[in-house]
């Protein structure tokens, strides 16, 4: 029994953020994330909360509703204060996407404190 591999065959980006409050704002930093076979990816930040589209068109790989902003790093002013759940996903320049595991965030605000 024969296996073929094939040594240029792409690979899945691999998704990693952190994220940090800073006052009202949420910083995310997508500079974890890492392709195999080192392309530039691209960064797409979302807000379960948002259903809504606030990134311009989407490449059809990545979920359509909820995204909040782009970039490697992104600076997210949440419309509202409190509970925010965000994720992050990734893009090779072949189409292939991992998405981050979420994370839920508290952003104080008016009658919102934080613990």
């Amino acid at each position: 029994q024969w296996a073929i591999f094939l040594r240029n065959q792409n690979r899945a980006p691999v998704a990693s953020f952190s994220a940090a409050v800073s006052g009202t704002r949420v910083v995310l930093n997508g500079a974890g994330s890492s392709d195999p076979e080192s392309k530039g990816l691209q960064y797409f930040w979302y807000d379960a909360a948002e259903t809504g589209n606030k990134c311009d068109a989407l490449p059809d790989e990545v979920p359509q509703t909820g995204c909040v902003g782009v970039g490697i790093v992104f600076n997210y002013l949440p419309p509202l204060p409190g509970n925010r759940e965000l994720w992050l996903v990734v893009r090779d320049p072949a189409g292939l996407t991992d998405s981050a595991d979420d994370v839920t965030l508290c952003v104080p605000g008016v009658g919102v404190t934080c613990s």
